[in-house]
């Protein structure tokens, strides 16, 4: 994989970042929804590409008081198990430590084992649960935090 550069997102970027998440998600985000993270101050948006510019995953975050959280977070199919997703991770722990946050936390399905994998690797470690979490399947969410 040629080099990837991470960055802030733009709107100009929100076409490429639905299309990930069309392709990552049974039940994806709308574009709207996608959108309205552009308007709120709390929220950050960071966008993975290649060296020709073409975005390779993104993630969404919140920074609340001293913790930031992961909202959303997915890689282009033909981009993943190539490192996209941990640099998009280790750049939203940097950012978190530059704003003194103590931690990041996240949802994840139970079922998404790659998904977790990276996320043990990194040293999120499992807090808690939330019972059919995902509504459109009652699938229940694994809650972890990374503290750092």
């Amino acid at each position: 994989m040629s080099k990837v550069q991470i960055g802030d997102a733009t709107l100009d970027d929100l076409d490429a970042i639905h299309a990930i998440e069309v392709l990552a998600f049974p039940h994806p985000w709308t574009r709207r929804l996608l959108a309205k993270e552009f308007e709120h101050p709390w929220s950050r948006q960071r966008i993975a590409r290649d060296e020709a510019g073409k975005v390779l995953g993104y993630l969404i975050s919140w920074k609340v008081a001293d913790e930031v959280h992961i909202l959303d977070v997915a890689v282009h199919p033909e981009a993943r198990r190539k490192g996209v997703g941990r640099l998009l991770l280790e750049d939203c722990a940097s950012m978190a430590r530059e704003s003194d946050s103590v931690s990041i936390s996240l949802e994840v399905r139970r079922s998404n084992e790659g998904a977790r994998a990276l996320y043990r690797d990194l040293g999120f470690e499992i807090i808690g649960e939330r019972p059919r979490y995902y509504v459109a399947d009652r699938e229940d969410a694994v809650v972890l935090e990374w503290v750092l």
